[in-house]
């Protein structure tokens, strides 16, 4: 996603209670408050029920949480890494929400709330629909899934993270263009800038 005007739209639909997601993300370019997800039907102040995760500045670590009617509840911790990627994996069950980063229990939050069981219109990938479409993600998306009715634990987080936990390195070149970086996609690992010759 380009960071301008990218992002994803899920159709609407009916969901809530116990939640689990799991996303492989790798951002490119930092900007403040670009969201990662938000689902939901407008800002929690119009009693939007968002769920939604972002990283309000590069200092900060990654904002997680869930907006009910007028109150939000957020678990914050475990920064996201420009240029290489990250496994996260975030849990909702009753009050408590965890972070989870590379395999490992970054934040916990034992006073948040589980979405409401209600319809949302905006299910944004990339962006955010607070105050119409914006808040665009600058990065690329492995993979987003989600698992309703199931609060992942610290064992599922661990054989979910097992298959990026490379002991290697590993560069995919396919697509890349001329001096654009190609990462690692070890987690932590380094990237590669491709320059083509013409002989």
């Amino acid at each position: 996603l380009d960071g301008i005007d990218d992002y994803v739209d899920i159709d609407d639909w009916t969901w809530g209670g116990t939640i689990s997601i799991e996303l492989y993300v790798k951002y490119d370019s930092w900007k403040d408050n670009r969201k990662v997800f938000d689902f939901g039907s407008g800002s929690p102040g119009e009693g939007g029920n968002n769920v939604l995760m972002y990283v309000p500045t590069a200092e900060k670590g990654i904002t997680w949480g869930t907006s009910s009617e007028h109150s939000i509840g957020f678990s914050s911790g475990g920064r996201l890494d420009t240029t290489t990627w990250n496994h996260v994996v975030v849990t909702a069950s009753n009050s408590v929400l965890k972070t989870y980063k590379n395999g490992v229990e970054v934040a916990t939050k034992t006073d948040g709330y589980e979405p409401l069981a209600v319809e949302r219109t905006h299910h944004l990938i990339g962006a955010t629909s607070w105050g119409g479409v914006g808040g665009f993600f600058h990065g690329t998306y492995a993979f987003v899934k989600i698992w309703h009715g199931v609060e992942l634990q610290q064992a599922d987080v661990d054989a979910l993270f097992s298959p990026f936990d490379l002991s290697h390195h590993f560069w995919d070149f396919r697509g890349c263009t001329t001096g654009s970086p190609v990462v690692d996609s070890r987690t932590g690992g380094k990237r590669i800038s491709f320059f083509f010759l013409d002989f």
